[in-house]
């Protein structure tokens, strides 16, 4: 852990490549996009999770190719792609897990 605490700021990414001047009907029937982890853990991305939309409206998909031949940048799995969801790490397992929530009850 002490490696990873001693990396300092993420670096900046790069505005997404990946907008598209759709509107959201368009994205109906658009697949679950599943990422696989070592270990047995699998995180679940729906429209919501991948796509956010701009001013302009455009939608963006919430990932973008990262080539890891530029020192300092890792991938990262961003805010909208968590959205909706309990992310926890055990650390004495190294043991990473996702559970889906419904954010609207927590308001309650």
């Amino acid at each position: 852990m002490e490696a990873i605490y001693n990396q300092g700021r993420a670096k900046q990414l790069k505005e997404a490549s990946t907008s598209y001047p759709v509107v959201t009907q368009d994205l109906i029937g658009f697949p679950v996009v599943t990422l696989h982890f070592s270990g047995g853990a699998d995180l679940e991305l729906d429209i919501e999770n991948m796509f956010h939309s701009t001013e302009d409206r455009k939608f963006c998909m919430a990932v973008d190719v990262v080539d890891g031949k530029e020192p300092g940048v890792s991938s990262v799995i961003g805010v909208a792609a968590q959205q909706y969801l309990n992310v926890g790490y055990d650390l004495s397992a190294g043991m990473l897990y996702f559970e889906r929530i419904d954010c609207e009850l927590l308001e309650d």
